[in-house]
């Protein structure tokens, strides 16, 4: 899942809006999740 450029499927928007407090820049990279296998 791509999430270097915006645009539809991009992995920004599961992702938490904070920014780094000094460069201002998104802190797509620490966001932490838990994934699950789902069985239908």
């Amino acid at each position: 899942m791509p999430f270097h450029w915006a645009g539809e499927g991009r992995a920004n928007t599961l992702t938490r809006p904070a920014l780094d407090p000094t460069s201002r820049v998104p802190e797509f990279k620490v966001c932490a999740v838990r994934v699950e296998t789902v069985r239908f």
